[in-house]
């Protein structure tokens, strides 16, 4: 991020008081150069272009648009468990502001909220830049105790004025300011905000003309940037090395793969691959189960016989006197990437708020040249043009392609041409979605519109402890504790587009090779996973115990010919 910067200070109100002070800046839409899309890019471009404007109206974003606030390996210097909102009212100008867990600052020290507005320039990269060339700065105040702030400011210092980020930034005398939790704003609502803004020019000249007034200016009809950077971003993904090691996105989320590896995979690789980029490489040291706390890139033992990825979801920081690592790090499966635009928060533990902090986290946890991780030297951090880019290509990955999540009625899922309204229980997948519906089944926790945990009427997501890291570490799946969003629990998956052979944040379902009898490799895999809602281990959870162990006495009583429903359903739904 580079370019002149100035820094605006608001006056912050706790009445309803407008500020009116004005903002003298260019706006900066902050999008890429127009990219080559391919077929493929221009459908699903058009696709999410639709989307983001439905959701837009239909949710009333333009009146709240949310930016969350969370930890990023790639931003923070320090591990917090800190989170927060931030609300934006671009009607009125009126911005709320929520912050929990923040640690007590020192004194002199103080907790700001503040805007960032990027500035394209050659060095230019989505971290904040201070200098004296760097990013437009809007700073709301000062963070109270009890983390709740409000400002109400002219809504037209909003209008020239792109949010790019939200940062709770700690400000120390002397020192410069550390970003503590922050977000981006996803391109969800700048597009849908364009595109509100673009309809009301349309009426507005639909009007001028009936009166007979010349426009100022010209209509450039329906916007195509989703098609642009859904075309670059999948370029990013595919191609985008950051400066780094060799590795892109998709030497983990393989397009050939269904956005996934797993440790057959990974066996028909050769030994150049960038996956291998750490395997004699004393910059990139293997992990060491007798020291985890020792920094370490990656487990080439848990890697190739198991498919995990070392992953430092609580950071890298260490201790000054040992070089050890303050907190180990976690093995994971590598999730597939459907659907994303229903099931954010992102990562297993819920980790990243939005897709734009998640990629960025990414490049500097799997990108480095070495373990010190220094930006400009390790890695290149992403633009935010790059981010944006690279989250509009994940937003527009869904299984099924047509976006079609029905799975009862006419024109289902399930629907076929003798049972149009699938309805017919001789049809094991029909059962299956029965049981899975049904009261105190699978279905009171894969709620949302792909049957993840987002309760449908509150948009709350739901994480849960459903004894699957207890499971793992029984049977030494893992050599570190993962403990999820801190608490044990784990954010509940989608299932649209299961076709893989790998299940839970472990993998600690699945991994057969050969098929049951009778049955498809992915129906094999998909039964171990249902199968574990049966056992011992669910029963004796966190969440298998609630109601005095009663709750889902449906899944625990399963029969193996209803497990077979059940498996047959998701199986149903997982084609493309």
């Amino acid at each position: 991020m580079t370019a002149r910067r100035r820094i605006f200070t608001i006056v912050l109100l706790t009445l309803a008081a407008t500020i009116g002070a004005s903002l003298v800046s260019r706006r900066n839409p902050n999008s890429l150069e127009p990219g080559i899309a391919d077929p493929w890019s221009i459908r699903q471009g058009e696709k999410l272009q639709s989307w983001i404007e439905t959701e837009y109206e239909s949710q009333h974003l333009y009146s709240q648009t949310p930016i969350p606030l969370t930890f990023s390996r790639a931003f923070s210097e320090h591990f917090t468990r800190a989170s927060g909102k931030v609300q934006i009212n671009f009607g009125t100008g009126s911005i709320q502001v929520s912050v929990n867990g923040l640690d007590p600052n020192p004194a002199g020290s103080a907790y700001q909220l503040w805007f960032v507005e990027d500035v394209p320039g050659p060095n230019n990269t989505a971290a904040i830049d201070l200098e004296s060339n760097g990013d437009h700065i809007l700073n709301l105040g000062t963070l109270p105790e009890s983390g709740a702030l409000m400002a109400n400011i002219d809504p037209r210092q909003l209008e020239n004025f792109e949010v790019n980020m939200a940062a709770v930034m700690r400000v120390s005398p002397g020192r410069k300011p550390e970003f503590v939790i922050g977000g981006m704003q996803s391109i969800r609502y700048l597009i849908g905000r364009e595109a509100k803004l673009e309809k009301s020019r349309t009426n507005r000249l639909s009007f001028d003309s009936l009166l007979g007034v010349t426009p100022a200016f010209a209509q450039n009809g329906k916007s195509n940037k989703p098609v642009s950077l859904v075309a670059q971003g999948k370029d990013l993904f595919t191609n985008g090395t950051f400066g780094g090691n060799g590795r892109t996105c998709a030497t983990c989320h393989r397009l050939d793969f269904e956005t996934t590896i797993d440790s057959t995979f990974i066996s028909t690789l050769l030994p150049g691959d960038p996956l291998f980029v750490f395997i004699g490489n004393q910059n990139l040291p293997d992990f060491s189960e007798a020291d985890p706390l020792q920094p370490a890139f990656e487990s080439r033992f848990l890697m190739t016989s198991k498919g995990l990825i070392l992953e430092n979801i609580d950071g890298t920081e260490r201790d000054s006197a040992t070089g050890k690592l303050l907190r180990p790090p976690v093995f994971r499966m590598t999730p597939a990437l459907f659907n994303l635009s229903f099931t954010e928060p992102y990562g297993d533990s819920a980790c990243c708020a939005d897709l734009q902090i998640f990629s960025a986290g990414a490049v500097f946890q799997h990108f480095t040249k070495t373990l010190n991780r220094v930006a400009g030297v390790d890695f290149q951090t992403p633009t935010t043009a790059q981010l944006q880019a690279l989250e509009a290509f994940q937003l527009s990955l869904s299984s099924p392609l047509n976006g079609n999540f029905k799975v009862s009625g006419r024109g289902s899922l399930l629907s076929t041409k003798s049972d149009a309204l699938a309805t017919d229980t001789n049809r094991p997948e029909v059962r299956g979605r029965n049981f899975f519906l049904a009261a105190n089944s699978c279905g009171a926790c894969h709620q949302g519109t792909v049957h993840d945990g987002t309760n449908p009427v509150t948009g709350a997501t739901l994480n849960l402890d459903t004894g699957v890291e207890a499971f793992g570490q029984r049977f030494g799946r893992t050599p570190t504790l993962d403990d999820g969003d801190n608490t044990g629990k784990f954010q509940i998956p989608q299932l649209f587009g299961l076709r893989k052979t790998h299940f839970f944040h472990n993998g600690a379902a699945g991994n057969n090779t050969t098929a049951l009898p009778g049955r498809s490799l992915l129906f094999t895999n998909l039964r171990s996973a249902v199968e574990f809602y049966k056992s011992p281990d669910f029963r004796q959870s966190p969440t298998g115990q609630e109601i005095n162990g009663t709750r889902f006495q449906a899944l625990f009583d399963m029969t193996d010919t209803q497990i077979d429903d059940v498996t047959a359903f998701l199986e149903a739904i997982s084609k493309p």
